[in-house]
């Protein structure tokens, strides 16, 4: 009896899950009323569809049945039925979840020329008029009929669906034909990490059935608290329509959004901004595989701002990517696609299609769009807590401030009893208790984030805090301390120096901290053991241009040279080391060896980049810059050298005397380990190993001609003549250029093509391989160019997979060629 009882619960739970995504019961009409329940083909008994009950005039139609000199189309299986004139059909109780959102799926298929309609309604319900009125044009498919969707939320735990006919034109013969419901469970739509658009990726969506090829219709005028689509407003007078990547080509995941009717085919999502803020909004524009071919165009409204998306369809698949700038007015921003144009399909069927759109993004761009004034005087150190929702920030005005990253406002502020200088921050792992480091006292001091109220004072160093982390400090007195914050112990452990200690940081496991001296040296400790386990000698390496106060070389002055930021990579075996100097050095941990050493600016305008300075300005009495010309040392009771600081509040102005000295404030690693950011005298670098992050102008100059790349080719000149040919975007100069390349320089010339033009060049090649019988000579482009570039190509596996599939139909049809030639 248990085995029995524990059989039928499993079969419940089985019926549950058919019914919240799949097909409803007898949701395809193969379960048929007996033939004395029927008249023909009317059904007279109310109950004699199983699982379903019916009211007027309804008819069981089967597959291959006419009316008069037409076929009524069965849209799947072998029987449909068909509603008369307001005649409706009804689930018997289904079995949902209350409080979920559901989209209902169907196919349908008109019968007459005229405008039908099909009203849909789920019972019970607590709005009186929470039903939707549903258009029903076939145009959308060739096969006469289409799959249409609608949502609703279920407000009890049993439903019933009713379809009802309400007869928009008297007309007895005519009816829509019914088949194939389904039901789909929708999950509520979440941001992705970085996008603020809900179901951006059109991912959540109507329930699609598995053996058919045309898509579900979204119909229109739907908001999206009732959207089959979660996220998006069906903002159009006719539907747009929801594919997959089984019967389409999507250009992301495996569904997207194909505008199918002009103008009045639009899909819109309202985004909370923030008003004067800058944004992108980015997304995918290309054709669904499905015989649309011609000119396309898109067009993408973000609040006032409007962009316009050119597509060449050829029918086969294919992508691009666009982005919109635009400034928030409001706090409520719309975002908003449509077409420009109808488009059919080249089938002869008449049926409408047009461009899809997919993996839409809008996200913040890199402009400032917030700004906190409330220290009164200099930041010295920010800190993001846990979470990335909270920043921390300490200033020389003596607090410390907590600022919400949500409401943009500064909800906390720490202070001591008596007014100290701040210059260095962290926390704890929880992000419960913060700690402030000292210029003048030397005591470092801790908080309570929820209540604000100070825990400890932590005193025993004797210079000052420039260097914490978590329960870590650094000191200009030479040391590292280890404190026990919770214990309220002190200082656990000090480990010494020989020079000044400027900064720590630890390994992201917590087995090691590295810190920083004076001497340009980097020290690796155990805190575990409190052994010292190696040393980076430094100072050569960051060694490197001459102060135009500097009175000997470049060379010869080392002094100063020293490193106050480091970072560690999230797996812990590479550093970076920036600080005094105009270089940046990457090491690695374990051998101790110098990898890399970045120089971050070349700007003259900056002081410390030359490393021999101009000898003109050296003099008799020493370097031109350093010579005070002035008649006396104070002018009106003031000091020159504070002259010269006074200056910077002028707003536009610079101090009487020096130039920025160029150094590294910064350093941040990014957790995957391809990115990395320093802060400098001249902003904020972003370093990156993905190639799509450089920058290469393609606006079009007076250089830029097909001229330029005749004569660059007669030169020799293939790497510029290629580079040229692609900003021009020209097929047949593109072709030119491959083909005019040495054998023996596709290497260079390959590598000198940027990242932005892959796809192109891709393209060109399998056009080539097709039309070309130079077969071994571009075999040779393709090997070398995927050896050079295969990491890029990998990396952008997806934008390029279209172009990829095409050079691989190109490469197999030749290779099929000549091994039919050679049985020949």
């Amino acid at each position: 009896m248990a085995i029995l009882n524990i059989l039928l619960l499993f079969a419940t739970i089985n019926v549950v899950l058919s019914v919240n995504d799949g097909l409803l019961p007898n949701g395809n009409f193969e379960q048929g009323p007996k033939a004395s329940q029927m008249k023909g083909t009317k059904v007279i008994d109310p109950h004699a569809i199983p699982h379903w009950e019916i009211s007027g005039y309804v008819e069981y139609i089967k597959a291959g049945q006419t009316q008069g000199d037409m076929l009524l189309p069965v849209p799947e299986g072998a029987f449909a039925v068909r509603l008369g004139e307001d005649a409706s059909i009804k689930t018997r109780v289904v079995n949902v979840t209350k409080g979920t959102f559901y989209s209902l799926s169907f196919n349908f298929a008109r019968t007459c020329a005229q405008e039908e309609k099909l009203n849909l309604s789920v019972s019970p319900s607590t709005e009186p008029n929470d039903w939707g009125m549903l258009p029903m044009q076939t145009m959308y498919s060739s096969a006469g009929w289409d799959s249409y969707s609608w949502g609703f939320l279920a407000q009890a735990n049993e439903v019933e669906i009713m379809l009802h006919n309400p007869a928009i034109e008297k007309d007895p013969a005519c009816g829509p034909l019914i088949d194939f419901i389904a039901l789909k469970a929708l999950t509520t739509p979440h941001r992705l990490k970085g996008n603020m658009l809900k179901n951006g990726n059109f991912e959540e969506g109507p329930y699609i059935f598995p053996n058919t090829s045309w898509g579900v219709l979204i119909p229109p005028n739907i908001e999206d608290d009732h959207s089959p689509l979660p996220g998006w407003i069906i903002e159009s007078l006719k539907a747009v329509k929801y594919i997959d990547s089984e019967h389409f080509t999507v250009p992301e995941g495996k569904r997207a959004i194909e505008l199918v009717a002009g103008r009045e085919s639009a899909i819109a999502q309202i985004v909370r901004t923030q008003k004067g803020k800058v944004y992108d909004l980015m997304f995918s524009v290309g054709d669904a595989s499905n015989s649309c071919q011609g000119s396309m165009l898109i067009e993408a409204f973000s609040g006032q701002i409007t962009l316009r998306v050119p597509y060449e369809s050829t029918g086969n698949g294919g992508f691009k990517r666009a982005k919109l700038r635009f400034t928030a007015v409001s706090e409520r921003t719309r975002v908003r696609f449509l077409s420009t144009y109808y488009h059919m399909k080249n089938d002869h069927s008449g049926s409408l299609c047009g461009p899809v759109v997919d993996d839409v993004w809008t996200v913040s761009s890199g402009f400032c769009f917030v700004t906190f004034s409330e220290h009164t005087n200099a930041v010295t150190a920010l800190h993001f807590m846990p979470g990335n929702h909270c920043l921390l920030s300490a200033s020389l005005d003596g607090t410390v401030r907590a600022w919400d990253l949500f409401r943009y406002r500064n909800f906390r502020t720490f202070t001591t009893p008596t007014s100290k200088q701040f210059v260095s921050l962290a926390s704890d792992q929880s992000g419960e208790v913060i700690c402030a480091g000292t210029l003048d006292s030397f005591e470092i001091f801790v908080w309570s984030i929820k209540t604000g109220r100070l825990l400890d004072i932590l005193s025993g160093h004797e210079g000052p805090v420039h260097g914490l982390a978590t329960l870590t400090s650094s000191s200009w007195e030479k040391t590292v301390r280890l404190w026990d914050v919770f214990e309220g112990k002190g200082a656990v452990e000090t480990f010494p120096h020989t020079h000044d200690v400027l900064t720590v940081v630890y390994r992201p496991d917590g087995k090691q901290l590295a810190c920083s001296t004076l001497d340009g040296h980097i020290h690796f400790w155990d805190p575990i053991e409190g052994l010292l386990m190696y040393t980076i000698e430094g100072r050569r390496d960051i060694a490197g241009g001459r102060l135009m106060t500097d009175r000997r070389s470049a060379a010869n002055s080392k002094s100063g040279k020293c490193f106050t930021s480091l970072c560690y990579s999230a797996d812990g075996s590479y550093i970076l080391a920036g600080g005094n100097s105009k270089y940046i050095c990457m090491y690695d941990v374990a051998d101790q060896v110098l990898l890399r050493r970045f120089q971050i600016t070349h700007n003259l305008s900056l002081d410390g980049v030359l490393d021999i300075l101009n000898s003109k300005n050296m003099t008799e009495s020493g370097p031109l810059n350093l010579i005070d010309d002035d008649n006396s040392d104070t002018e009106e009771g003031v000091d020159k050298q504070v002259r010269s600081k006074l200056a910077y509040d002028l707003p536009g102005s610079m101090p009487n005397h020096g130039r920025p000295v160029i150094r590294t404030k910064c350093l941040r690693i990014a957790p995957t380990g391809r990115n990395w950011a320093a802060e400098t005298t001249e902003g904020v670098l972003i370093y990156s190993m993905d190639e799509s992050f450089i920058f290469d102008p393609t606006d079009l100059d007076i250089d830029v001609t097909p001229e330029a790349v005749d004569a660059a080719l007669k030169e020799n000149q293939n790497s510029r003549a290629l580079i040229l040919s692609q900003r021009l975007n020209e097929d047949s100069l593109l072709k030119k250029c491959i083909i005019g390349v040495n054998p023996a320089d596709i290497p260079a010339v390959a590598s000198s093509v940027s990242v932005k033009y892959i796809q192109r060049l891709v393209e060109a090649l399998s056009y080539l391989l097709e039309s070309c019988p130079h077969l071994e000579f571009l075999l040779r482009w393709c090997q070398e160019f995927c050896k050079i570039h295969g990491h890029s190509i990998q990396q952008n596996s997806r934008n390029l997979l279209p172009a990829l599939k095409s050079l691989q139909k190109s490469i197999t049809s030749d290779s099929s060629r000549c091994i039919d030639g050679s049985l020949d």
